[in-house]
């Protein structure tokens, strides 16, 4: 037995290790910096006619209060991760409110934002391995999408006020705004899953974008030092929009990885074949077969099509088997969640990649 099969027998007896193996696999499997720089190419497009849009309305609704006008803008500037200072000291100030700017920001603003929660649904069904014909159709998903835009705006207004409100315990601030965030993460998630899953089962991932989010903010200067957003000139401009692509990159980022964490976690897509990335010769887990089989159900366009998976790398026409530690390894989380259905017979079922697939066929035609 050489270093790498030791390493990955370590691996795979060890859930601490083979989990974040699993949603670092799973996020390469579903080309997760693609999906990432998806939500980041319409959330770019949408940035500054949103802002643009917010100057023109407060102008009519707070006109003659220039300082609580600015106020505002920088409590919502404040909480926006990297892009607060780079905002701040670009144009923001110029825009003034005028009719046609509210018509001009509003459409394409429009256009961006639709395209933003898009693309966040897209990914979401595309992590979760959601059938092409369970997805909502095309005029559902852009009426959802219109909610979805609505919800994040009144969230960053939300987010931006905060602040104001637990000033006497500015020590737990930190805290309270993960919290706060975790709670609007997990709202985003749930109505971004076709799957329905239940909140608890969201709930880790959100977290940890929440998480993520506070971090991005709490050192949004250095960012803007690095990449040089505060200099002046041709090159101050270049670094102000770099700055800005890498902040909407980082969150989009974090989002992906966010969702994989939650679907690694229910479906338990791990331990991986520590070399199966690499090459085609390696013997594959449970945690392999059922997320390579996703990745093809999740094609099924009709109800009434049927994909069938079957892994067979000797060619000797019998499906392979798991081995010893892996039917070991499963066994030991089914009998788990049997023990769980037993004190909590409401929890929702269906943990298995495979077994998943099947509900989601079933609720599609309306059988048991």
């Amino acid at each position: 037995m050489n270093s790498v099969e030791r390493a990955d027998r370590f691996q795979r007896r060890h859930p601490a290790l083979g989990y974040p193996i699993g949603v670092i696999y799973k996020f390469v499997d579903d080309q997760g910096a693609y999906l990432a720089a998806l939500i980041t190419y319409y959330g770019f497009l949408s940035i500054f006619p949103l802002l643009l849009l917010l100057q023109s309305v407060l102008g009519f609704v707070i006109d003659g209060d220039d300082r609580l006008r600015q106020q505002i803008l920088d409590s919502v500037l404040a909480q926006i991760p990297v892009l607060g200072p780079s905002l701040h000291s670009a144009s923001i100030e110029s825009l003034t409110g005028s009719v046609s700017a509210i018509v001009i920001g509003a459409i394409v603003a429009l256009y961006g934002g639709l395209g933003v929660a898009q693309a966040i649904q897209h990914t979401s069904n595309h992590c979760w391995a959601v059938p092409r014909n369970s997805r909502p159709n095309p005029i559902l998903m852009r009426v959802r999408s219109g909610a979805i835009i609505m919800f994040l705006g009144a969230a960053l207004i939300a987010i931006g006020i905060l602040p104001t409100l637990w000033k006497p315990l500015q020590s737990w601030a930190w805290l309270l705004n993960v919290v706060f965030g975790t709670g609007i993460f997990l709202l985003l998630m749930k109505m971004t899953n076709a799957r329905g899953e239940g909140w608890g089962r969201l709930a880790p991932g959100a977290f940890f974008i929440s998480f993520a989010w506070q971090f991005f903010v709490a050192n949004s200067t250095t960012f803007t030092n690095i990449f040089g957003a505060r200099s002046t000139g041709t090159y101050g401009t270049y670094g102000g929009i770099l700055t800005l692509l890498l902040a909407s990159y980082l969150m989009s980022l974090s989002f992906v990885i966010g969702t994989e964490i939650n679907v690694v976690l229910h479906k338990h897509l791990y331990p991986r074949s520590l070399m199966t990335q690499f090459t085609d010769d390696v013997d594959l887990t449970l945690a392999d077969q059922q997320a390579y089989a996703g990745q093809a159900q999740m094609q099924r366009f009709k109800n009434y099509e049927s994909i069938d998976v079957v892994f067979d790398k000797d060619g000797d026409g019998l499906a392979d088997q798991p081995s010893d530690l892996d039917v070991r390894w499963k066994d030991a989380v089914r009998a788990h969640d049997d023990w769980l259905q037993t004190r909590h017979p409401m929890r929702p079922s269906g943990m298995w990649g495979l077994n998943a697939e099947n509900e989601d066929r079933s609720s599609a035609d309306g059988s048991e």
